[in-house]
């Protein structure tokens, strides 16, 4: 399916309406959030839509995780369906903050949804894509605490081996400009972004001990 006009906005999946599994998970468990007042300014209103919407469907699957219930099939395609679509249909300046929040958000949701991995798939010119809005990024134009994110996203669902060596620097100066110095405190501000901790936190630690070893900072 292919939209070119603006008024083709309105054939895509409606988002999701979670507010009833929110609220569940609000009275059992409480996971940490970045401050969205801060986050949210000067990003693309759609684009702030579209991360809302998938941080709530995470909090959603943690709880469920932690809780061992399950939610509905429906809910997780609904998901999956709106918030791909709008991403994909997006456009911003190569290099630009936007962009690289578009193409972080698309590499999580992906890896969630379709567990490209897990399936032994790669898409070379998607990756080349992530690493070179990366790689134009200057500091002043995001925090040091969304690049950790972006990378550690990168690391463990598009970038192999063979990035090691322009990762690897950027990972630990962002680690350290972020004090983190044990992998709790890693997952604390990966979750306070957005983050699956039955699907990311056995390769997030990998990449953290590796980093991190390198270094000899722990």
């Amino acid at each position: 399916m292919f939209f070119n006009n603006p008024s083709s906005r309105e054939l895509f999946q409606p988002y999701p309406d979670l507010t009833l599994l929110l609220n569940l998970t609000r009275h059992v468990a409480k996971y940490p959030s970045y401050n969205s007042a801060t986050f949210f300014t000067g990003i693309d209103h759609e684009l702030a839509r579209a991360w809302k919407v998938m941080s709530d469907f995470c909090s959603v699957i943690n709880f469920a995780a932690d809780s061992g219930q399950r939610i509905s099939t429906e809910t997780l395609l609904d998901t999956m369906a709106s918030v791909l679509y709008r991403l994909l249909d997006m456009c911003f300046e190569a290099g630009s903050s936007d962009e690289a929040i578009r193409l972080g958000l698309l590499t999580f949701s992906c890896s969630v949804f379709l567990q490209w991995r897990y399936l032994g798939m790669s898409y070379p010119y998607f990756t080349f894509m992530v690493r070179d809005c990366l790689a134009r990024l200057q500091s002043s134009q995001i925090s040091s605490q969304l690049l950790l994110w972006l990378l550690m996203v990168g690391a463990v669902s598009v970038f192999d081996a063979s990035d090691d060596e322009w990762l690897t620097p950027l990972l630990l100066v962002n680690i350290g400009l972020c004090e983190i110095d044990s992998w709790s405190k890693m997952q604390d501000l990966m979750k306070s972004f957005m983050w699956i901790g039955l699907v990311y936190d056995k390769p997030g630690k990998g990449v953290f001990d590796s980093t991190v070893a390198r270094s000899g900072l722990i």
